[in-house]
């Protein structure tokens, strides 16, 4: 019994050493033709233009000015005790 659980405890100490240890990233040098071809890729598609245009929609724009004080005021009123 003693045998395993100092095999279990050197295992476990292996693994949270491993885990907790600073893994660093290599750097690498980027070819310019990779380069050049990033910076003609359509950014239409890009994620900030997708958020930009969902904002932009009237009913998504009402919602958020909506959103915010309806949803304090039911909270206030949930926290307020009755009298």
């Amino acid at each position: 019994m003693k045998r395993t659980q100092r095999l279990l405890a050197v295992g476990l100490s292996a693994s949270i050493l491993n885990a907790s240890a600073i893994h660093s990233a290599e750097a690498a040098i980027v070819p310019t033709e990779d380069a050049a071809r990033l910076a003609t890729i359509n950014h239409a598609e890009s994620g900030h233009a997708r958020m930009t245009a969902a904002l932009a929609r009237d009913d998504v724009r009402a919602e958020l000015l909506r959103w915010p004080r309806s949803y304090t005021l039911q909270a206030i009123d949930a926290a307020t005790p009755a009298r």
